[in-house]
């Protein structure tokens, strides 16, 4: 997400994310506040919104 925004891709080109099976359900359900950190702020990343 860093990278994007340091070489200003963000905003200038469309987000693709493929996430293979549930990896972002476990985001979202982990017990692990990191992993509903790194959720939250993708979901931020992607659609510009803050949570």
């Amino acid at each position: 997400m860093q990278n994007m925004k340091d070489f200003g891709l963000y905003g200038n080109k469309m987000i693709v994310l493929y996430s293979g099976t549930d990896g972002l359900y476990e985001l979202a359900s982990s017990s692990v506040e990191k992993d509903k950190e790194l959720y939250y702020e993708l979901g931020e990343f992607i659609t510009g919104a803050k949570h």
